[in-house]
């Protein structure tokens, strides 16, 4: 029992931090948006 609670809580800790990344991406992207193009392909890798 106990480790299903904790694959519970990895996965809603999961959740949290892809919601988290997604706000920072969206962010970044619009602070970026006048950024060369070649800087961003650069951070993708």
């Amino acid at each position: 029992m106990q480790s299903s609670g904790m694959h519970t809580a990895v996965f809603a800790c999961r959740a949290y931090l892809y919601e988290l990344d997604q706000r920072v991406l969206q962010a970044n992207m619009r602070k970026d948006s006048g950024a060369l193009p070649t800087a961003t392909r650069r951070a993708a890798r």
